[in-house]
Parts: C-alpha cells; structure tokens; sequence
C-alpha cells in the first residue's frame, strides 16, 4: 500500500479516535445530568434548589452544590482523559503524554504573556460575534448565576472554575487531542483540536474565544512540549473571571468595571511587550509551523480527520446543543 493511502487512513482513524474520546465525553455529561434530574424528581436533592420568578434554580454559592460539581466534572474529564491515554498508546510514534520539556524562561514568559493578550482580543471578538448575533435577532439565553462573595464560596469557585479545569481540560484538549493528531501534521493538529476545544463549549458566548484560545493553546503546546505552560494559561483566564464576578460582590458597579479595564489592559500590554521582545529573541519562535514532508498536506489531511464519522458525529451534536442555548426573536 502507497504511502498516500496509509496517510489517508491514518487520518480516518486519528479523526475517529478524537470523535470517541470527545463523544465520551457528551455521553458521560448526558448520563449524569440525567441521573441528578432523577435525584431531584425524587426530591433527594432539594437542599440545592431556590426558587425564583418561578423557575427551579441551583445556586452557585452553595458549597455542597460546588462539592457536588467538582466530583461530577472530575468524573466527566477524568474517563475520556483515561480513554485518549489509551488510544495515544496505540498512535504512531506514541506522542509522550502531558510532556513537561525544560523551556527557556524568557520564551516561557514570553509565551505566557502574550498569551494573557491573547485572552483580551478574544473576549472583544466574541463580543463583536455576539453583538451582531442579538442585532440579527439571535442571543445566547441568559444563565443565571448567585454568588455571594464569602471566601469560602470564593475558594471553592476558584478550584471548580479554575484550578481543575486548567488542569484536566488541558490533559484532554492539549494532552490528548492534539497528540493524537499530530502524527497527521503540525499544522492539522493545530486546527482540529482548536475547533474541538471551541465547539466542546457549546454556547455562542464562547465559542469564538475558546477557538482563538485552542489555535494559541496548542501553538504554544507544539513549540514547548510543555504541558505546565498552558495549565497556567488556563488557570490564569478562567481565575480572572472568578476575580470579576466576585468583585461585583464587594465593589461598586464602576469600580469593578474599572478592575476589568485595568486587568485587560494590563494583559494586552503585557502581550505586546512579549511579542516585541521574542520576535527579537528569535523570529522563528513567532513564525508559523510547518510539517514534514512525508505527510500528507494540510489542506487534505485536516478534511479527512474533520469529517471522519466518530469526529463529523461530535460537531453535529454540539451545533445541535450550541443552537438550543440560543434564543431567537426579533433583532435590534
């Protein structure tokens, strides 16, 4: 068999091997929000309810809901974690799993602060998509949120929201995707795993910023070998939106619309500052990455992985749960 075919097969199947791990993932998310709709039918979880304007809520400030939480998105990361270290076993060349490389600390830093610029445009990005959604008539259905700004709720926010996330989305979506698909090419891992990494969030709020972050995430990931980089990328971006929505709990409006302007500015900055002093460091850590010459190209390899049926079966259904989180009525 030529070497063109096997490399088109081995797109199949590495695109299939993401579908199930990331199907995996949906199944186990489907089956426990099931199985806590049957708990609180049979009125075992009733502690966690509040009622307001007549609809059954689960506060976020209540610490045995956020135990309940961490336990339940341990379990939903921790299999398909698990699963896709199986199957990266089985990849071509074995990519080591979660690598921790020696980075030198002027590109770790440097990396790490445009990253944190990175966080700010694509927050405005999103706004602009989002904006001219509503203006179309289109809007992500509102999520209502209680919080109230003890420092023990703080705490247990910051390891739900933050900590665990950095840590076990980055094994999944860096860890695992991309290093099952970088036996297809650089370039092609960098693509799929931030189209993952976006759709896996389902809602229109943060798809396009979590796209942005997959591309920056997995660039980073590829030219370090160095998992711990990301995991405090992560950490950093989900913890200053835990730092925000407690803010509003102790300042006043304009004041915590202050901190937010402060903290963005801050970070764009900063990335600006890491761009110029990197590019002069070494161009080549800024320039695009490209594949060897025994793969396949980009432009055929990213297609037959995208639309491998195990990964075409995933997008279809977070489309289908991205489009039930929106509204639709009559635009601005």
């Amino acid at each position: 068999m030529d070497t063109v075919r096997l490399q088109k097969r081995l797109c199949r199947r590495q695109g299939n091997r993401i579908g199930w791990v990331m199907l995996a993932t949906q199944l186990i998310t489907l089956l426990g929000n099931e199985l806590i709709g049957l708990l609180r039918a049979f009125g075992l979880l009733d502690r966690l309810v509040v009622y307001r304007d007549g609809e059954n809520l689960i506060p976020l400030d209540t610490p045995f809901y956020l135990a309940i939480q961490i336990g339940f998105y341990f379990l939903v990361m921790l299999l398909p974690v698990l699963l896709g270290f199986l199957l990266l076993k089985k990849t071509e060349g074995q990519p080591p799993i979660a690598p921790v490389k020696p980075v030198a600390p002027g590109v770790f830093f440097g990396y790490f602060f445009i990253g944190t610029g990175i966080f700010t445009f694509g927050n405005f990005v999103s706004a602009v998509i989002v904006g001219f959604a509503e203006s179309v008539g289109v809007a992500p259905k509102p999520v209502t949120q209680t919080v109230d700004g003890t420092p023990l709720n703080f705490l247990l926010n910051l390891f739900a929201m933050a900590v665990m996330p950095a840590v076990l989305e980055e094994l999944l979506f860096r860890g695992v995707i991309v290093g099952l698909l970088r036996p297809l090419g650089d370039r092609t891992a960098i693509l799929i795993s931030a189209l993952v990494f976006a759709f896996a969030h389902g809602t229109l709020n943060q798809i396009p910023f979590a796209f942005l972050l997959g591309l920056t995430f997995a660039y980073f990931y590829i030219r370090t070998d160095n998992i711990l980089l990301l995991i405090l990328l992560h950490f950093v971006n989900n913890a200053v939106s835990v730092v925000l929505d407690f803010a509003l709990c102790h300042l006043s409006e304009p004041s915590t619309v202050a901190l937010q302007y402060l903290l963005f500015g801050g970070m764009t900055v900063a990335g600006a500052i890491a761009v110029l002093l990197l590019a002069y460091r070494d161009r080549r850590l800024l320039l695009p990455i490209g594949d060897k010459q025994d793969r396949l190209p980009h432009a055929q390899a990213w297609p037959r992985a995208l639309f491998a049926p195990a990964s075409l079966a995933f997008f279809i259904w977070m489309i289908i749960e991205t489009l039930s989180s929106l509204s639709f009525g009559t635009g601005v």
